[in-house]
């Protein structure tokens, strides 16, 4: 599920830069200026962290979680270099793309770990998924890498992280080579692991230096409203139900059911959820069409209500290829459940992975480089599989704002609103919707505000200081009429003080603008908006920017690239945000928000 992972979104372009693939011109920055620990923040434990002969030196306290030097700065693609001596008796490691969040495990520090471990072990240079899945690649069968790591010694590391390759040097021998799409922009942090030991154990590091190559994002490859972009083989229906593409078929159709994608992909990483009701089903890639029953030849990444899921076979070619065994199977697939399921496919390197689990990796692979994508019902039996939330990896462009981590997030799998604060929380509830669960504002708040404003208003229980970015699906349950609208909260001070976005079917002085609340009834503020924002019954994909440097708020409606309406004004720059409706009701999932909290 979403809801208390840690992700954070790039929401800002960083330059292109060198060094590694795609780097172009990027420079070297120093992370650390050799005098002070300025740029830095420590999470976690209390293991002291102060600088000695220009290095950083992280000191060990006994009976203390493990402890973080973080930085301010969050990075998403890069390549660092340092340089570390480490205590023989002291395990410690780099964090990179990792994350606190207050809705995780109370703001434990976790993400990618780049292991220093000085003993026989020697799993130096490998990749631990710190507070979450474990080692992710370990160097069990890299001996090069165990042997490069010099106990007692400066050691000399690289990193890079681009997309969803993560690589590792030790003093220039190759240790992990990672691919995984978990996490794809967070802060580096200078671990020293918790101990026992009363005598203080020290790491020290130096000569850190960081080449900032921008970031990857999620871009979605299904609307959730049409099925634009893809076209249907015969053989089964495929429908949008309630933002879920439902593909059903019975077993008298001896043809294979397929939902193609119009457009052809060479490299990509893609993920998406699936449920697999009854029978047998697949996401295809890198496929040809063909004239026959099967439709497509090609790769295929197995989906099936019990058996083989994420498992690779290839139609009309070798078949089997790998899939996971029934005991690996139970550890991480949920059956009759919403499943999320990756694919990575770069060259001749495959890899698959389910809820975070990797079922296969295929190293150089013989198979076609490039076809189509496609999901699939099969043929000759009774088929009900559900499709949502389809999406490839994309090198980030947009407006600079930074790169913020996220604050907050909720798919309200859970069933619970804990986070939440709603002006009255008798018109809220969790009920389904998107084949799953959703945040309803189900009927007419009571509240009464003092001032002529919103009356339907659930906040995020978290103050936001400063820029941030919202992201989210919004859908209307209420009669088509002029001020049919939806709104976001912002800036939220108190019940007098705060904006709000309200989006509406029709533009006048009092609908479908940006406003602000000063201790007044309401005034709009937008710089520029449509005519109107057309509701329907369908879900819409949702994007507020703010940015409190220059005092710009954005807003987007299913189009990322053109805000439907714009303002500009500096009056609050910190405040709750949150969801609601002047006086209508709605849905809405998938809420983040990245920013930093006051």
């Amino acid at each position: 599920m979403l809801k208390k992972q840690t992700v954070l979104l790039m929401v800002g372009l960083l330059a292109a830069s060198g060094g590694a693939r795609g780097a172009g011109d990027a420079k070297w920055e120093d992370l650390f200026d050799g005098e002070t620990l300025k740029g830095f923040r420590q999470l976690g434990g209390k293991a002291r962290y102060y600088v000695q002969d220009g290095s950083i030196v992280g000191s060990s306290v006994p009976r203390t979680p493990n402890s973080f030097l973080c930085t301010e700065k969050i990075y998403g693609d890069f390549v660092l270099e340092l340089e570390l001596n480490v205590d023989p008796n002291l395990n410690s490691g780099i964090q990179i793309r990792s994350n606190s969040l207050k809705q995780y495990r109370d703001g434990r520090v976790h993400g990618y770990q780049v292991e220093i471990d000085p003993s026989p072990r020697a799993y130096s240079g490998g990749i631990y998924d710190e507070a979450r899945r474990g080692w992710l690649n370990d160097l069990k069968d890299n001996e090069p890498a165990r042997k490069a790591f010099k106990v007692g010694q400066w050691n000399r590391y690289r990193i890079e992280a681009i997309g969803d390759s993560l690589k590792t040097w030790v003093n220039g021998v190759p240790a992990a080579d990672l691919v995984d799409s978990h996490t794809l922009t967070g802060f580096i942090g200078l671990q020293v692991h918790s101990v026992k030991t009363d005598e203080p154990l020290t790491v020290r590091w130096r000569n850190l230096r960081i080449k900032g190559l921008g970031s990857h994002t999620w871009e979605p490859l299904f609307d959730g409203r049409s099925l634009k972009g893809w076209h249907a083989l015969p053989g089964g229906k495929w429908e949008v139900r309630d933002g879920v593409i439902v593909g059903t078929s019975s077993k008298s159709e001896k043809r294979h059911g397929m939902l193609i994608t119009d457009r052809r992909y060479g490299d990509f990483t893609t993920r998406l959820k699936f449920k697999a009701i009854e029978g047998n089903s697949g996401f295809y890639f890198r496929v040809d069409k063909v004239e026959s029953d099967v439709g497509v030849h090609g790769f295929q990444a197995e989906i099936d209500p019990k058996n083989d899921v994420g498992g690779l076979y290839e139609t009309r070619g070798r078949g089997w290829v790998a899939k996971p065994g029934a005991e690996e199977l139970a550890k991480f697939f949920k059956p009759q459940c919403w499943n999320e399921m990756t694919v990575s496919a770069h060259g001749r390197r495959i890899v698959v992975n389910v809820n975070g689990h990797k079922t296969v990796e295929l190293k150089d692979d013989p198979s076609r480089l490039e076809g189509h994508l496609a999901l699939q019902m099969h043929g000759g039996q009774d088929m009900h599989v559900q499709f949502k939330d389809i999406e490839i990896m994309q090198k980030r462009s947009d407006r600079d704002v930074g790169l913020l981590p996220l604050m907050f997030e909720d798919d309200f799998e859970d069933g619970s609103l804990k986070g939440w604060r709603a002006t009255d929380p008798a018109a809220w509830r969790i009920e389904e919707g998107r084949g799953a669960n959703v945040l309803s504002l189900f009927k007419q708040s009571e509240y009464k505000p003092q001032v002529r404003s919103p009356v339907n208003i659930d906040l995020v229980d978290q103050d936001v200081s400063g820029s941030f970015v919202l992201e989210l699906k919004m859908r209307s349950t209420t009669k088509d009429y002029p001020h049919r609208d939806m709104c976001l909260f912002f800036g939220h001070q108190d019940p007098s003080h705060f904006y709000y976005v309200h989006i509406a079917n029709q533009a006048d002085p009092h609908a479908n603008s940006i406003f602000i609340v000063d201790g007044k009834d309401r005034v709009s503020i937008a710089k520029t908006r449509t005519e109107g924002t057309k509701w329907d019954d369908y879900w819409h994909r949702v994007r507020l920017v703010r940015d409190t440097r220059t005092g710009t708020v954005e807003v987007f409606f299913d189009d990322m690239g053109k805000p439907i309406m714009t303002a500009v004004d500096h009056t609050f720059t910190w405040g709750k945000v949150g969801v609601g409706s002047f006086d209508d009701t709605g849905l809405y999932d998938d809420i983040r928000l990245w920013g930093f909290a006051k």
